[in-house]
């Protein structure tokens, strides 16, 4: 980048899409109407603004789709858009063209597409991000662009077989062994398994469950990343939360150092919040001072209000301990997820189809069902979400070694505000237990809130004033112009 571009790329960076002290910001706004996580949207604002970048620097640009959609909900808020961005910031409109189709236009805005992505790559010196930009023939797919509303429809990821096969065969050998002993039990009953007598089968099918098993283990080893090593980065104490549970963690530790530092205080009748006056933290974590200007314009409120008040810089740092092979995310284990779990779906296809079998011949069954439900809970625990990273979980591990003096909520009440959020972060709000005080009272309040989510505020998205009733769609493709008409 030359110097003029560097300004603008700095000015963009700081550039306020969220609105502060709003209850829906822009970014859960997106989050909510388009189903994703908030991590991702977080993710998807960021190339959002690496789009605005190159629309002005490189011409003419066609965003990805899920960088259009956040185009789209921008337009809707139009003094922002208009005024702040275009006017403001960049110094010439930027319209939105959708395509007026035709096979001219596909090919026309394929090109735009392979050129943003050149662009992209020549002015941040990385690749995009596939889960955001993909390749031109997935971008411009039309079969596999469809509106499901998740509320009446279930979605499950379409496999990935030749990805799969691909990575397995660069590390065939150290689960050679593997494949060779699951086919064992197979060979000894080539002819038909589902002919065996009753308790031949029960031998064969607990043999074929447990090295279904070891052999989902050993496929999830293979198919993570390992970890190399690597030194570890400084962390916060919020940092240090997500990676051990997740954002509610952080912004659970964020309430109890407020409380220890006496910038917040909690009505233990009702679990209500209230800042104190001229407590404001200044300098600390956005985290913590988003929480704190949050509850700021409601005066006093519940736990949930923190929550939705602290979500948004929270999923940020869970972007960031992403970025830092801290946390997986979806497509990082993607294959080890699936790769076990479909291999302990076929064994538990077999033992329904020896069910069917046994019903029809009158036959016992119940040590039956009670190994094929064993083989469902496999294919369940092999198909949840993997959280940290290996080179994560070692970190975390060394951590909680380092500090066991913080894992008994007594033992925190002489501490600093700043180890009482590390020793939570470290161990949870079960550290709590045993505090007495502020502290204890945050943790009966929280304990109903354990099993809710905080996930986006339900606020209506219709758009106020004179402003639009919601984006409008586009055709194959949506083209970018870096100047005005």
């Amino acid at each position: 980048m030359n110097s003029e571009h560097e300004t603008l790329w700095r000015r963009l960076e700081q550039f306020q899409l969220d609105a502060p002290g709003t209850a829906q910001p822009f970014t859960v706004r997106l989050a909510r109407e388009q189903g994703w996580s908030l991590r991702y949207a977080v993710r998807v604002v960021e190339e959002y603004r690496r789009f605005l970048f190159l629309t002005v620097t490189a011409g003419p640009a066609c965003p990805s789709e899920q960088v259009d959609e956040a185009w789209h909900l921008h337009l809707c808020y139009t003094r922002a858009y208009w005024n702040d961005l275009c006017r403001d910031l960049l110094g010439q409109p930027l319209h939105h063209s959708p395509t007026e189709g035709g096979a001219e236009q596909l090919d026309y805005h394929r090109e735009m597409y392979l050129a943003t992505l050149a662009a992209y790559r020549m002015a941040f010196d990385s690749e995009p991000p596939t889960d955001i930009w993909p390749s031109v023939d997935k971008r411009f797919d039309g079969a596999a662009k469809k509106t499901i509303d998740p509320t009446r429809h279930f979605m499950l990821p379409r496999p990935r077989i030749a990805p799969l096969i691909r990575q397995l065969r660069g590390r065939l050998s150290p689960i050679a062994w593997v494949g060779g002993v699951a086919l064992l039990p197979a060979f000894g009953a080539a002819w038909n398994p589902l002919d065996l007598p009753g308790p031949q089968f029960l031998w064969f099918y607990g043999a074929l469950l447990a090295t279904a098993i070891i052999g989902g283990f050993a496929l999830r080893g293979v198919l993570r990343e390992p970890d190399d090593g690597s030194p570890f980065p400084e962390l916060d104490a919020y940092d240090i939360a997500v990676l051990s549970e997740g954002e509610k963690l952080a912004m659970q530790t964020a309430l109890c150092e407020m409380i220890a530092a006496g910038q917040l205080t909690l009505d233990k009748t009702d679990g209500r919040l209230s800042i104190v006056e001229n407590h404001r933290p200044i300098g600390a974590p956005a985290l913590v001072q988003a929480i704190y200007d949050g509850l700021a314009l409601r005066q006093a409120s519940g736990i949930s209000d923190a929550y939705n008040a602290g979500q948004l810089e929270a999923a940020r740092i869970g972007v960031k301990l992403e970025s830092l092979r801290l946390l997986e995310t979806k497509e990082s284990t993607r294959d080890a997820r699936w790769a076990p779990a479909l291999l302990c779906a076929a064994v538990a296809l077999l033992g329904g189809l020896k069910f069917i079998v046994g019903v029809a011949r009158g036959k016992p069954v119940a040590f039956l069902v009670v190994l094929t439900v064993a083989a469902l809970l496999a294919v369940v625990t092999f198909a949840r979400p993997i959280r940290q990273s290996l080179r994560g979980r070692r970190l975390l591990r060394r951590l909680q070694v380092r500090h066991p003096d913080l894992k008994r909520g007594d033992q925190l009440l002489t501490r600093p505000p700043a180890e009482v959020a590390l020793g939570i972060a470290l161990f949870g709000i079960a550290s709590m237990a045993t505090a007495s005080g502020g502290i204890a009272d945050l943790h009966h309040w929280m304990r109903p809130q354990a099993k809710g989510g905080t996930g986006c505020s339900s606020d209506g998205s219709g758009c106020g004033g004179s402003g639009c009733g919601g984006g409008g769609g586009c055709g194959s493709g949506c083209g970018g112009c870096g100047g005005g008409d």
